[in-house]
């Protein structure tokens, strides 16, 4: 695991087992169980299966899928808790703790710089209407597009309202101020949106 683990993200933790006698790394005498509980809750969350790594004498790994369908929230402690019996003594750890994060915007299979920028631009105006502000990007774009409906009313005093349209036509999405005189900065009503 790197970083903050978050929401819809699968866990992974090792663990290993050692022979109460000697303190040797042995296997358990049948597979470890886990529970994972949440805050103070003394039911366990999820009881994910162990697995032993192949080949490897005592030791065991444990995947946790910290997902919204198991349980798993925002901002709550958990506690990873393992069994195992070794030549017959029965032994119990905790073998991880953990806080989960915010869940996951989008699944990227491209997280570079470029892969992120072509899913933003892949978006389309009327992905976005219902939530962007009239002084947000979507916004700005829609306008100088020419695909949304915008009107505009002088206000008689160098300046205009410009009102655009949400993608039916009917709806209005927001206005800004946009200054009329020839000399006027293009982007100035951009800038002062309201």
């Amino acid at each position: 695991m790197s970083g903050i683990p978050k929401v819809e993200d699968t866990l992974y933790f090792d663990f290993t087992t050692h022979n109460p006698s000697t303190g040797a790394v042995s296997d358990a005498d049948s597979t470890p169980t886990c529970e994972v509980f949440e805050d103070n809750t003394d039911t366990a969350i999820l009881s994910p299966t162990v697995v032993k790594r192949t080949s490897k004498t005592g030791n065991y790994r444990v995947p946790v899928a910290a997902t919204a369908a198991n349980g798993f929230e925002v901002g709550k402690n958990y506690n990873v808790v393992v069994s195992a019996t070794v030549n017959a003594v029965s032994a119990k750890a905790v073998v991880a703790q953990f806080v989960l994060d915010g869940k996951r915007v989008n699944d990227l299979n491209d997280v570079s710089a470029t892969g992120v920028a072509d899913a933003v631009l892949t978006r389309k105006p009327s992905d976005v209407e219902a939530t962007a502000t009239a002084d947000s990007v979507a916004f700005a774009l829609a306008l100088i597009s020419g695909r949304h409906k915008v009107t505009v009313a002088d206000n008689g005093d160098g300046t205009a309202t410009v009102t655009l349209y949400k993608s039916n036509g009917s709806t209005q999405w927001g206005t800004i101020t946009a200054e009329t005189a020839p000399s006027a900065d293009p982007f100035t009503g951009l800038r002062d949106a309201t």
